[in-house]
């Protein structure tokens, strides 16, 4: 269980086992939040500098290095129009917009799963993949969710496991699903991972002995319900509930159980509650306070600052329990119409029942010491009229909106000088209660061009630098009816045409600007995080750890930068690889190669020469 300040556990899952390497990661998510996902490289290279919430604290030359090293190598997937908005531009996103990919749900629905398929290698060692099944998005939501690990080798073997089908057919479906067409290395990684999937032999928690997968959504898993028939009783954690998905769920056996929101529940009409036992709504002392908002949340997504937002659902059969965990809320839309995915698991009743998930100890807490009793007599809240119109006026101008096709272009119109053209590719015709406004995120909402439905007339936005130009581009959308108004905010990613082929180059020197920060990112490269205390690692820690207001260079002989080299070679040869990748792209300019350390190719001559030879 996630509780909802609990970001180091998601982290911790996803870095890599000792000794080896992350080879590239595939990750699906609802909403994204572009400041969590730099979380997600630093995490990859093991570098543990983020503050008690998960948020980016670290050096930005660590967020830089990481980015640099694993970006090419993060697929994320989500669903289109619900990337939140930043509260602070960053010239580090410009390295994320290869990494995100937006999806939609063929039936109509939302993409909705909370999955990812990590791949590991190490010399002389099996290739090993990490399956992380979450009800959490891949974002800052304050709320209490679940995670669910399984590792697994591949094995060498033809014949798939038939288990595993489910989970190879869900990721190979993803290219399908995106608006885009994707590049042919991400292509690759998915088709890889995809057949390596089918082959593993996972990894169980303790006192589980069978699972199963199940996509829903994707093509050849439409309309699935993992819930089989024979349980004797459920219980089922859901924040979003549905009468009619509850009628099901209540279609056999007994003394069930159901815990959710209590907004969600006080919404419903009392017969659709009638046949369980007991119903809990989460406790209010579990609540966290939300924090304070920069910019408007957008309204129409699922997820909600805080409370509940984990979905899990427990059977009883016999002397057996199965407990199913993902994505899927107990809503109809959840198992007929959005992308979902849900992980099963199957064990002993006396071990992972109804009773035991409910039963409540005085020596640790436990998941059910959240709740309380929810009252089925309290009065009905009936949703706003008004409110709920706003509400479909935004999701239906949001729909139209991401079905536009928006498209972008550069065009230089001096050196270092560019515009940056912005308009929809279909015909994109609003309500006449909305209102439209867009701008690039690396701007303010100062430039923020009003949408004209009637002429789909182009946006211009310049003159630019190169590191103002963004594929992320903010859309605000206000619905207006009967004196009340909603406002929603979010980034659209559009595909760019005529972007300099040397603008990774140029982001990389708008972020170095002197020696020193130039000295502190080679140290990020050689550096392997808290894990490596040995061979020089901590020394660069701690030269990193002074801070970035402490010069390095004004006493860099103190650094131990050539043994530290010539550790990497002997451990960690690739990260010469990226040392020269640095070296390389500061070179292209005047200007980038004064802001190498003095002295340096004295050093770095023979350390690289040795790396070739090796190579060679």
């Amino acid at each position: 269980m996630l509780a909802p300040n609990q970001r180091q556990h998601l982290l911790e899952a996803l870095r890599p086992p000792d000794g080896y390497e992350l080879s590239f990661a595939i990750g699906t998510t609802y909403s994204l939040d572009l400041m969590a996902l730099l979380c997600v490289p630093l995490a990859f290279a093991q570098f543990d500098w983020e503050d008690d919430a998960g948020r980016p604290a670290a050096d930005p030359l660590a967020l830089l290095e990481a980015l640099r090293r694993y970006a090419d190598r993060l697929h994320v997937f989500c669903q289109a129009g619900c990337i939140s908005v930043p509260s602070k531009g960053q010239l580090l996103f410009g390295y994320l917009e290869k990494s995100v990919f937006q999806a939609k749900a063929p039936l109509g629905g939302v993409f909705h799963p909370k999955v990812w398929a990590l791949r590991f290698t190490a010399s002389d060692k099996p290739v090993l993949y990490r399956l992380l099944c979450l009800s959490r998005n891949l974002t800052f939501d304050r709320c209490w969710d679940t995670l669910l690990a399984l590792d697994g080798e591949v094995v060498d073997r033809q014949k798939a496991y038939s288990v595993n089908h489910p989970l190879g057919d869900f990721i190979q479906a993803l290219p399908g699903l995106a608006y885009e067409t994707l590049p042919a290395d991400v292509l690759a990684n998915i088709d890889l991972a995809q057949r390596e999937l089918r082959r593993i032999d996972f990894d169980l928690p303790d006192g589980f002995r069978e699972y199963a997968f199940w996509p829903i959504g994707i093509p050849g898993y439409q309309n699935r319900w993992p819930f089989r028939q024979g349980y004797d009783r459920m219980l089922a954690v859901s924040p979003f509930i549905t009468p009619d998905c509850l009628q099901r769920l209540l279609s056999q056996g007994s003394e069930h159980f159901l815990m959710s929101r209590l907004d969600s529940l006080s919404a419903l009409p009392r017969k659709d509650l009638v046949g369980f036992k007991k119903i809990f709504a989460l406790n209010p002392m579990a609540e966290t306070e939300e924090p304070d908002a920069e910019t408007p949340e957008t309204q129409f997504l699922e997820t909600s600052p805080s409370g509940l937002h984990a979905k899990l659902y427990v059977a009883d059969h016999g002397r057996s329990s199965h407990v199913w965990t993902g994505s899927a809320n107990a809503t109809t839309a959840a198992f007929t119409q959005n992308v979902e995915f849900v992980i099963e698991l199957v064990g002993p009743k006396s071990i992972c029942g109804v009773d035991v998930f409910l039963e409540a100890t005085r020596e640790q807490s436990k998941f059910s010491d959240l709740w309380e009793l929810f009252n089925p007599t309290h009065e009905i809240v009936k949703p706003d009229a008004t409110q709920q119109k706003l509400e479909n006026a935004l999701r239906v101008a949001r729909t139209t909106l991401v079905s536009a096709d928006w498209q972008g272009q550069v065009t230089s119109t001096a050196p270092d000088e560019y515009l940056l053209h912005i308009s929809p590719g279909n015909e994109c015709l609003l309500a006449p209660e909305i209102e439209m406004l867009y701008w690039p995120l690396s701007l303010s909402p100062a430039s923020a061009f009003t949408y004209d439905a009637k002429n789909n007339s182009s946006a211009v936005f310049g003159p630019l630098a190169v590191e103002s130009l963004t594929a992320f581009v903010v859309f605000q959308l206000t619905a207006r009816i009967g004196g009340q108004s909603l406002l929603s905010q979010f980034v659209l990613q559009i595909p760019l045409e005529g972007l300099p082929v040397d603008r990774q180059e140029r982001l990389l020197h708008a972020m170095l600007k002197n020696r020193d920060q130039v000295m502190r990112f080679l140290l990020f490269i050689l550096a392997n995080g808290k894990n490596d205390v040995d061979g020089g690692g901590m020394a660069l820690l701690d030269a990193l750890n002074a801070g970035p207001g402490v010069s390095i260079n004004k006493h860099h002989s103190e650094v131990p930068l050539f043994e530290s080299l010539v550790y990497a070679l002997h451990r960690d040869p690739a990260r010469l690889d990226q040392i020269a990748r640095t070296v390389a792209d500061l070179e292209r300019t005047p200007e980038g190669a004064q802001l190498l350390p003095a002295g340096f190719h004295t050093i770095w001559a023979p350390i690289w020469e040795a790396r070739q030879r090796l190579q060679s």
